[in-house]
């Protein structure tokens, strides 16, 4: 029981506390049903607080992770969509290597099939180019590793998953037969007015020695004909045709090539060219002849090999059997294709000589690539130069054991230097692109050695991934989801061999040691709210290269089953790609309805923690504010209880 003061109204500070704690409780009433939350600071519930913080950082996490899962499902779906168009065109290259299977087609048949395959195999690589998503490549094998090659001999792509590391490669390339291919051998056509003759060139200074030129018909009479020191090749050519038992039986006349005058000796006569002539020189130094001594031409006969300077209108190798020229009066091309799939195309006109002809296929064949040819020369210049020979005369055990063909070698060895033909099947037929020698597969022996480095010493340890012998240039299986490819010319040297009439390849002493560095950049998408909540995938090479159809050939039957082989497992591999691609798309699909439903819940435990009930808070606030007058009125009269002790004292 309070006493009665004057100095303290106990009464009245009482029901000043009750007032301002309804007051204080109405505020907070207020905020509440103004703001729709219960806890707008700590201080409101310190503990609901700290927790309502945590699962809005998961629910505002679990926003963003639904985000990326989308991303990646388009990501993927890009990928997909992309590799369905590839399908497709692999689709039609089968169609395409089915239909040159066909024994009813013919070489230019299969020239128009290969043009097509060709073109599909450029939109192939150009899928891969062009195929991105946010500027990032996504069939080239980028999306799971990057590899660096040390020189531009290796051509690595990415496979599968793969280990990081530096690889050494050694590199032993042993030498293998290459193709070699003999033409028919070239005949005079019946009937063709031919004049054969031979060249023998004069230097443009007029210093040929006094002497005498004998000829040898092969009528048991020898005729002599007698030079002037000095003589230019005029002069000779004067004196022979003045002559009048020499000029029975041939004609002289000299031409000029702008570097030196040609002294050009002709038959007079077809009954003649089944004898062998000589013109020799007596004299001591025959200093304007390119060869001293004897220099001597055979005449031909009709039905028997050419010579190199025939031109191809007088073979008979190029009329059909009804007399038709083959070349008809303007010519027609071929196309020469090498073991790689690289084309060139060869113009023959029916005024080609033999010589040219082979000069022009020689041409062909190491002329670079972005100048029209197959880019087959090596840079060695006694290499380059005997790659297509006219046989004049035989060489017994040799390529040009056959006179009056010419002979095709192939500079490279193995298989990627063989040659094809395609185009008039009577014109390939006409020449004759017969195998001699067969290429041989390739044998190469390469060890890979992992370079594993210590982060903290520095200190390098090698680790043996194994050792393997492939025919195809192409190194698997040894670094874990990584193939390469090597170049034809790695360890090994070409060199002609003038004796033998034939290229020799040579390994080069000691092993080619080369690396290849594996950097993991598998595309990784954080499909969760936490750190380590993430998902990994990438997507191997799908360009000709990796699937093995960048030398895919149907020119020939044999190729044709080749590629078909080729072409079926390409789409089986991009078959399994799609499928790993689209399991993921299926688990994003999952993974995106398992976060929403976890977004969900989470975000429901956090506004049973944050957001007010109002109907609660509503009564509350009622409450509060009756309290509030309450108090108020009874603070009024506890403020008027010091006023009944006046009335004691008064």
């Amino acid at each position: 029981m309070s006493m009665m003061t004057t100095s303290t109204n106990v009464s009245a500070l009482q029901c000043h506390y009750s007032l301002k704690y309804a007051d204080l409780s109405l505020s907070k009433s207020i905020k509440k049903l103004s703001s729709g939350v219960k806890i707008a600071a700590a201080s409101d519930d310190p503990v609901n607080f700290s927790l309502s913080n945590r699962f809005k950082t998961q629910y505002t996490g679990l926003d963003v992770a639904k985000q990326n899962i989308l991303d990646a499902t388009s990501f993927f779906q890009t990928a997909e969509s992309a590799l369905n168009e590839s399908q497709q065109i692999l689709q039609k290259m089968r169609e395409l290597s089915l239909r040159a299977l066909n024994d009813s087609l013919t070489y230019s048949d299969r020239r128009e099939i290969q043009t097509e395959i060709d073109i599909l195999k450029e939109e192939l690589d150009n899928i891969v180019d062009t195929t991105t998503y946010n500027g990032k490549k996504l069939l080239d094998g980028s999306t799971i590793a990057d590899v660096t090659n040390s020189s531009g001999i290796l051509n690595s792509y990415v496979t599968d998953e793969v280990v990081e590391g530096s690889y050494e490669l050694s590199i032993e390339n042993s030498p293998v037969d290459n193709h070699v291919i003999k033409s028919n051998i070239f005949k005079v056509k019946d009937g063709v007015d031919y004049n054969p003759g031979l060249e023998f060139r004069f230097d443009s200074v007029n210093n040929v020695n006094a002497g005498n030129l004998s000829f040898d018909f092969g009528d048991a009479t020898n005729y002599s004909v007698a030079i002037a020191a000095g003589s230019s090749a005029s002069d000779v050519a004067d004196a022979i045709n003045n002559d009048v038992n020499v000029s029975f039986y041939i004609t002289a006349s000299v031409v000029n090539n702008g570097m030196e005058d040609i002294l050009v000796v002709t038959s007079n006569d077809d009954s003649y060219l089944a004898q062998n002539y000589t013109m020799t020189c007596d004299s001591d130094n025959c200093a304007g002849f390119y060869t001293a001594g004897t220099a001597a031409f055979s005449g031909v006969s009709k039905g028997t090999a050419a010579r190199s300077e025939t031109e191809l209108w007088q073979l008979e190798n190029f009329y059909d059997n009804q007399g038709n020229a083959i070349l008809g009066n303007d010519g027609r091309s071929i196309n020469i294709y090498n073991g790689l799939g690289d084309s060139a195309s060869i113009y023959i006109s029916p005024q080609d000589t033999l010589l040219s002809l082979a000069q022009k296929i020689e041409n062909a064949i190491i002329t670079p690539i972005e100048n029209g040819g197959l880019g087959m020369g090596v840079g060695i210049p006694e290499v380059d130069g005997h790659v297509v020979e006219y046989v004049p005369s035989s060489v017994n055990l040799s390529d040009e054991s056959v006179s009056g063909t010419f002979v095709i070698r192939s500079p490279w060895m193995g298989d990627e230097g063989k040659f094809y033909f395609a185009d008039d099947e009577r014109l390939i037929e006409a020449i004759g692109f017969a195998t001699i020698q067969e290429a041989e597969p390739y044998s190469t022996s390469v060890s890979v050695t992992r370079m594993d480095v210590d982060p903290v010493t520095g200190a390098v340890t090698p680790v043996a991934m194994g050792t393997d012998i492939f025919t195809d240039m192409t190194v698997q299986n040894l670094i874990p989801g990584v193939n390469v490819t090597l170049d034809r010319r790695t360890d090994i040297t070409p060199s002609w061999d003038d004796i033998n009439k034939e290229f020799v390849f040579t390994s080069n002493a000691g092993n080619t040691i080369e690396t290849v560095d594996v950097e993991d950049n598998t595309t990784t998408f954080q499909t969760g709210a936490y750190q380590g909540e993430y998902t990994s995938q990438g997507i191997p090479s799908v360009d000709s290269t990796a699937l093995n159809l960048e030398n895919v050939m149907v020119v020939n039957e044999t190729l044709a089953e080749e590629a078909l082989d080729n072409i079926t497992k390409a789409i089986d591999f991009v078959s399994s790609v799609r499928a790993k691609i689209a399991s993921k798309v299926s688990s994003f699909e999952k993974r995106y309805e398992n976060t929403s439903s976890m977004r969900l819940n989470i975000y429901t435990s956090y506004s049973n923690i944050v957001d007010v009930d109002v109907a609660e808070e509503s009564t509350n606030f009622a409450m509060y504010q009756l309290q509030t007058q309450t108090a108020q009125a009874i603070l009024a009269q506890a403020n008027k209880l010091p006023e009944t002790i006046l009335q004691y004292l008064l």
